[in-house]
This record gives C-alpha cells, structure tokens and sequence, in this order.
C-alpha cells in the first residue's frame, strides 16, 4: 500500500507534468505506472520545468535512452529519470559514500573539464571545479545533490549537448550603457569540504551568489574566516569576522574594473554541519 508521503509526492508531480504542453514521446521506453516517492521527489526541481519543452518521458530504474551508458559509474545505482527536449536528468544513489565528489572525479577521469573562468566571475564553486558542470566536447553534465525523505544524498546529473557552443561559464555583462559590475572571483571549497556551488546573479544595483557547503570539521566564524581570506587574496578589503556557530558574517569591500566602489558582505548560516553561504554586493552610491 501507497504511503502517505508516496500519494503527496505523485500527486504533485502529475500536477506539475500536467502544465506542460503534451506532444509525442521522445524515445520508446514504455511510461512507468507509478514513479516511486524517493524519484518523484528528485525530480520535482522547478528549474528542470518549461510550458515551451515537450512532454517529459519518466521511466523508473534506469536512464533514460540518450544518456550516455559511460556517465554511470560502476559503484551507484539508477533510480530512474526524464528526459525533456535535449535535456535528460538521472537520478542515481551512491550507498558506500558521499556522491558528488565520486562523480565529479569519475567525470574528470573521462575527459570532463571545468569551464574556463569568465571575466566577470561567478562565485562560489562547487567541490573540486570551478564551476557546478564539466564539459567534454559539446556534452555538458551537471551533477548535484538531492536528498530523499529520510535526508540521504542522492545524485541528479543533468546531461546536455550544447551543438558547438563548447564548454562556457555563466557570464553577467553589464548591458550597453551601464556601469561594469563588480566581478565575484570563484571561491573553492575549504579543503575536506564539499559544496555544490549554488548560484548567483546580478540586477541594476548587486551582484550576489550562494551556495550550501558540508563540512563537519568548522564552525560558522572558521568558515568566515577562511572565505574571507580568498577574498583578500583577490584584493578585497575585509572586516574581521563575528558571530556563533550558528550565524557568522565578515564585512566586505571591493572595487570593479572602472575603480567604482562596492560593498557588502558573507553571511554564513549553520544547522550542524550543512552551512549556507549568502554573498551581497552593491555599489556604494546605491545605499
């Protein structure tokens, strides 16, 4: 008998799938008749949905057709995946130890290669690259974290083929006409760490990234302490960094290309071991 969470986590992603735009199946793996919770629950990422991509095609223990049967490493499991329009995701479980680093290192071995830093930076990177994918040719994969019901990692692999456009990083021009934006430069994990990169963004008057970092070996200051650090390295300007084990926050400054002045500040929030990290930026006259 279906549980509790098992009807909730089906019901919400039939409802989602049912705003998309329906069109022929994308290859002939037959429809699963149920999608397991610990699936439907990974595959409920809203960045994954558009009402302008075609019906998704679900199937239940094994990779969808199109994803490379090299990109399974030995030692983890498929639980099932969809593939949108040129985009597939496979969800996989590692069960001896944490799945991120396995990857990327078994994608590094394979020819995968982080992207080439882009002049106006990005941030926080996630363990062991500079960036959240890795690119071999036209092929770009993006591995992250997900955690089942119960909190256990599991691994979802974006898996895209980008034609000729090769291996590039996210880049925040600012547009014809406005002040350059101060650039964010890329922050590699504490060794023994692990992060899955987060994000980032920029508007009309900031510039910000996060990310959510695992280490059990450091407290919210300690971490402060050593992001601040690689910021001076770069030419920041840095306060010294206050708070608990809980809540840390190190005050910033910094200048972009033209000479203008910026700042800002890193707030880290702790719950154990899993730390969130929150960088802001503005321009001083924006305040």
């Amino acid at each position: 008998m279906r549980t509790h969470l098992e009807h909730l986590a089906a019901a919400a992603l039939a409802a989602t799938l049912a705003t998309l735009t329906w069109s022929a199946p994308l290859h002939a793996q037959a429809e699963p008749a149920t999608i397991p919770a610990t699936l439907a629950h990974a595959l409920l990422d809203p960045q994954f949905y558009s009402r302008t991509i075609t019906k998704p095609s679900i199937v239940v223990g094994e990779a969808p057709a199109g994803f490379p049967a090299d990109l399974v490493p030995p030692s983890m499991t498929v639980i099932g995946g969809m593939a949108n329009g040129t985009r597939i995701v496979v969800i996989m479980r590692d069960s001896t130890q944490p799945p991120l680093g396995v990857y990327q290192r078994f994608l590094q071995a394979r020819g995968f290669t982080a992207p080439p830093a882009s002049n106006s930076g990005f941030g926080f990177a996630s363990s062991g690259t500079p960036g959240n994918f890795l690119c071999r040719d036209s092929a770009m994969v993006t591995p992250t974290v997900v955690r089942d019901a119960n909190n256990s990692p599991m691994l979802s692999v974006t898996y895209e083929r980008r034609g000729g456009f090769g291996c590039l990083r996210p880049s925040y021009p600012a547009p014809v006409g406005q002040k350059p934006r101060l650039a964010l430069p890329q922050l590699p994990p504490p060794p023994g760490a692990t992060s899955n990169g987060g994000g980032g963004g920029t508007g009309g008057d900031e510039v910000h990234a996060n990310a959510s970092l695992t280490d059990s070996t450091r407290i919210a200051p300690a971490l402060a302490r050593y992001y601040a650090g690689l910021l001076a390295a770069d030419g920041w300007s840095t306060g010294i960094p206050v708070g608990d084990a809980r809540l840390a926050a190190v005050a910033l400054d910094a200048k972009d290309s033209s000479g203008r002045a910026w700042t800002g500040g890193l707030m880290i929030s702790s719950r154990g071991k899993v730390h969130t990290l929150t960088l802001r930026m503005t321009p001083t006259e924006a305040r």
